[in-house]
């Protein structure tokens, strides 16, 4: 009996491994647990927050300046195909080079104004490295177009391998210069070394597809399908990214600025499983809205129970596991780490998948608007009385304002929210998550 659950598991296992939209999250999910592994080797060997900091500040800005248009181009990618479109190929190379002209756009611009953009979103004069770190970039972020079509292509094994190379090629390009004592500049430098090897792996799978590329006209289509996405996503990372903005003008300091990010980082696999399958889900909106809603109401249900017990564990431990895990000079980045941890409820409340799928675009840019303007609001009052953990509030209470009205509009059109949101199970997590949140603050704070 227990051999053959054991082939059962190991028959489940690699199912799963082969799944590409499975496989699709994994990558993503590499990306987020590399930033983690890369923030507790700086604070182990650097144990420099000034230098922690400035190395934050690109993070940052590589956030600021990428997410909301590689978000934008990708799913309007993987909303335009499916796997049995004949054009897909020739949609995937102009999504990859509309990835690339932009990048290169993005990072031009900010080099040209930076005397003036640093000060504005980071309250320093300059960062240094930016230079370096920029030319990695430009090499990495392209890179993010190939998986995509190796899920249309049911290629999970070529996503598991790329997500495996990539990360370890970038954790030893730090690891290695750091411990050896070259210092943050060296390590930069051998990230981008990193990025010429994995932009490599992509023009040789492009050249591999070359007599499938044609049809200029889908330049035309995905870059006018990415323009409202992009908008989209840009002001919801702006909502994320002017917590980073008002902590590096009120405060003036590199060192609060690396406390702040460690406590404000996400917790691992959260954006990539949500991304993944949000993603996952878009082109079998395509084919038909019943498969989509279905697969998007089935995915939600396996990452709530998946990811809020692993959230709640972590409230009550953060306390004890931060200055361990790092160093006791971010004991204080544990409670804002839990004040965030907070925004699961919103970030897997799905329903932005629904108006990303019936082209609601334009409702979509005047919400996120006002969930910014919200967020602002909020952060500023909340700072008068909680330093920046009042940030932290605001982000919290405009992520549900958002999702709270893009409920009501989809319930306006005939859609409940039970259709796409297991709503038992996801109202009793979300009471367990804010009570632990406010019990352990409690304890701690008196």
């Amino acid at each position: 009996m227990n051999q053959l659950r054991s082939l059962q598991l190991v028959d489940q296992l690699r199912k799963g491994f082969g799944n590409p939209v499975m496989a699709l999250q994994g990558y993503q999910a590499s990306q987020q647990v590399l930033s983690l592994a890369l923030s507790i080797l700086l604070a182990r060997v650097l144990r420099d927050t000034s230098q922690i900091g400035f190395y934050e500040m690109l993070v940052f800005l590589a956030f600021l300046l990428t997410y909301f248009w590689l978000t934008g181009i990708s799913q309007s990618f993987m909303r335009s195909t499916s796997a049995s479109d004949v054009d897909r190929y020739g949609k995937w190379f102009f999504t990859y080079a509309l990835m690339v002209g932009v990048n290169i756009l993005v990072f031009a611009l900010l080099l040209v104004s930076k005397h003036w953009t640093l000060p504005v979103l980071l309250g320093q004069e300059q960062v240094p490295y930016l230079g370096s770190y920029t030319i990695y970039l430009l090499l990495t972020i392209p890179t993010y177009a190939l998986p995509l079509i190796w899920v249309l292509e049911g290629k999970a094994r070529s996503i598991w391998w790329f997500a495996l190379v990539g990360w370890l090629a970038k954790f030893l390009a730090m690891a290695l210069p750091l411990l050896l004592g070259y210092g943050l500049l060296a390590a930069i430098r051998c990230l981008i070394a990193v990025g010429v090897l994995l932009h490599l792996i992509v023009v040789v799978n492009i050249i591999q597809r070359r007599r499938f590329i044609h049809q200029w006209r889908w330049f035309r289509m995905i870059g006018r399908g990415s323009l409202p996405l992009i908008i989209y996503a840009m002001i919801g990372a702006m909502a994320l990214a002017v917590d980073s903005i008002l902590i590096g003008r009120t405060y003036s300091d590199e060192r609060i600025f690396a406390l702040f990010r460690y406590g404000s980082k996400e917790l691992p696999f959260v954006g990539a499983l949500v991304g993944a399958l949000i993603h996952s889900v878009l082109p079998l909106f395509y084919e038909e809205n019943k498969l989509g809603a279905a697969a998007l109401l089935g995915g939600s249900k396996k990452l709530i129970h998946i990811l809020f017990p692993l959230s709640i564990f972590l409230v009550w431990i953060n306390p004890w596991l931060f200055p361990h895990l790092f160093t006791p000079a971010f004991r204080d980045s544990a409670f804002l780490f839990n004040i965030y941890l907070l925004t699961l409820t919103p970030r897997l409340w799905l329903v932005h998948a629904l108006l990303i799928s019936r082209h609601q675009h334009r409702a979509m840019i005047g919400i996120s608007v006002c969930e910014l303007m919200i967020n602002v609001i909020v952060s500023l009052i909340a700072m008068q009385w909680m330093g920046m953990y009042g940030v932290a509030v605001g982000t919290v209470v405009a992520f549900l304002f958002e999702k709270f009205v893009m409920s009501w509009m989809m319930q306006r059109q005939g859609i409940p929210i039970h259709t796409y949101v297991p709503l038992r199970a996801f109202s009793l997590y979300s009471l367990a998550l804010y009570g632990s949140v406010i019990f352990v603050w409690w304890n701690w704070y008196g």
